[in-house]
């Protein structure tokens, strides 16, 4: 039997009025733009924590445990989060880069710090040498439910040369760059994948600013 119904206000607060018994509350709310936070959780203050228990007769309603009212109680609430719209995020960052030429081969392990990955170079080094950059490229499932990655496309920066012998998993159509390795591949919440990508490019003797 129901006693009473009301409406929360524009700050979520809410007041109903019953005679002294025990109640159980219902909170209905909208489940495509919230989630519910944990019942009573430990550490939170109790005006503060969720007295939902569980969604006992539909997916959107929330019950509170029984609660005997013998005068005025305050708090009884329930918590929730908004939702956010996240899907799939790819990010691209050079992780080496390796200095070539008919004598030997360096290897600098780069991190990078505001989107620049930045390495000293000598005069002599730059001379008939190829610069190899190493990008990794990783795919991160930012939303609450399994997606589908679909092919992985790159725009090859102009200055940059692309080779099949150095990425087997990649081709190549008219400075696009598309990789099927993780095609109709199931990534979950919040699993990240990684794929590496090798470009190149011949140096001379002057500085280079490369666009990743």
């Amino acid at each position: 039997m129901k006693c009473g119904k009301t409406s929360t206000d524009g700050d979520g607060k809410y007041s109903i009025n019953v005679e002294k018994g025990t109640y159980i509350i219902e909170f209905i709310y909208d489940k495509n733009i919230y989630n519910t936070t944990e019942y009573q959780k430990g550490e939170a203050k109790s005006f503060e924590n969720s007295d939902g228990i569980g969604n006992v007769f539909s997916n959107n309603i929330v019950t509170t445990d029984s609660i005997n009212l013998k005068n005025n109680k305050r708090n009884i609430d329930l918590g929730l989060v908004k939702k956010e719209n996240k899907n799939l995020i790819i990010q691209k960052n050079i992780k080496q880069i390796n200095i070539k030429n008919n004598s030997n081969t360096k290897t600098y392990n780069c991190e990078e710090q505001d989107g620049i990955a930045k390495i000293n170079l000598k005069k002599e080094e730059l001379k008939n040498s190829i610069l190899e950059l190493e990008y990794e490229i990783t795919v991160k499932n930012e939303s609450n439910s399994n997606k589908k990655i679909q092919n992985i496309l790159e725009y090859k920066p102009d200055d940059l040369t692309y080779s099949e012998n150095l990425n087997s998993s990649w081709e190549e159509n008219n400075g696009i760059l598309y990789n099927s390795s993780f095609e109709n591949e199931i990534i979950k919440p919040y699993e990240t994948k990684k794929i590496k990508l090798i470009l190149t490019k011949q140096l001379k003797e002057r500085r280079y600013c490369i666009d990743k």
